[in-house]
């Protein structure tokens, strides 16, 4: 992925990444889907995209690997957890993610981030 690709997201749950990409393209946009974290790296240490969007409660074991990667190139970043990982919210805060969310509040947001990234492109 190279920085004019716009968003990334990461979501290993095959009906979720669905309806993100349905909504970024019904708003003319373009994502790449990833559903493997090893994936998810690999394309972060190619580039990064203008937004970041993450399954937090997937990535669990591997914030630290994106405190490294997000400290050295800045992009907006959203990570998305269940409600009832509210330990998990800090965890992502120190490892930079710049937005988060329990996942209805990003799912009543996403539309007003995308629409602001989508310009963009």
């Amino acid at each position: 992925m190279t920085r004019g690709e716009s968003i990334l997201a990461y979501e290993p749950d095959l009906l979720f990444s669905s309806r993100l990409e349905s909504l970024v393209r019904k708003m003319g946009g373009q994502v790449m889907l990833v559903t493997d974290q090893a994936k998810l790296l690999e394309e972060l240490n190619r580039g990064m995209p203008n937004l970041l969007l993450l399954n937090l409660d997937a990535l669990e074991d591997k914030l630290d690997l994106l405190r490294d990667i997000l400290s050295r190139e800045s992009c907006v970043s959203v990570g998305y957890y269940s409600h009832t990982n509210t330990p998990l919210a800090e965890e992502a805060k120190r490892a930079g993610i710049g937005i988060i969310l329990p996942r209805g509040a990003f799912m009543s947001r996403i539309q007003g981030i995308l629409a602001k990234t989508v310009k963009g492109q």
